[in-house]
């Protein structure tokens, strides 16, 4: 999805950071397997974002922030083992969160649009992929891909894949990292970001002085 956004508003992108981004190689022509994760998922989060409209969701959020888990747990198994493993995954990252940022984490996760937009992200999955996999360059846009060293082939050569996009991409793989690296490393990707504004701005002085003359 960035990559088609920066395709049609160019002029409004001066660089760009991928923190273990979905390569379109992923989703581009989905399995049967991929295709019924999809179909669960939609029904999952039209199921959640009624427990959410019912109050249910910020119950357990209460609870669960009160230290009283068992309710929340109890909830999320009913969905079975492998949702009952991936709510305890993002459970495991969300708590790498600053204190002060989960009661925001949670009253998110309280409305029902947020489920209903999860929905919505994992069954255009296909059709974005599709839709990214035709951009096959970002030019030389600074670009700065950052990943994980959780992946296996083919995962890890597709993350490599990306920063091949722009002739000013570059590929950093973060040891000791999960999926979500800017909780296990903040600062790794805090200093990717800085270093693509500073090549923007490097890119619009040189541009600037080729105009003067």
């Amino acid at each position: 999805m960035n990559r088609a956004f920066a395709h049609l508003y160019r002029n409004e992108f001066v660089g760009m950071v991928l923190v273990d981004s979905v390569h379109p190689a992923e989703w581009e022509n989905p399995t049967p397997q991929q295709l019924r994760m999809i179909e669960v998922g939609l029904r999952y989060a039209w199921i959640a974002a009624w427990l959410a409209r019912l109050g249910f969701v910020r119950f357990c959020l209460a609870r669960l922030a009160r230290g009283s888990p068992k309710l929340g747990r109890a909830a999320v198994s009913a969905f079975g083992v492998d949702t009952a493993a991936a709510a305890q995954r993002i459970a495991g990252e969300i708590r790498k969160l600053p204190a002060p940022i989960l009661p925001v984490v949670r009253a998110m996760w309280s409305q029902p649009k947020n489920f209903m937009s999860l929905g919505q992200h994992v069954a255009t999955l296909p059709v974005s992929a599709a839709q990214a996999a035709v951009l096959s360059t970002l030019g030389d846009l600074p670009l700065f891909v950052v990943s994980g060293d959780h992946h296996a082939p083919p995962y890890a050569n597709w993350q490599s894949d990306l920063a091949q996009l722009s002739s000013r991409g570059r590929h950093l793989v973060v040891s000791d990292s999960g999926h979500w690296v800017h909780l296990d490393h903040p600062e790794l990707v805090a200093g990717a970001i800085r270093e693509v504004v500073a090549a923007a701005r490097e890119a619009a002085w040189m541009l600037l002085r080729s105009a003067r003359g």
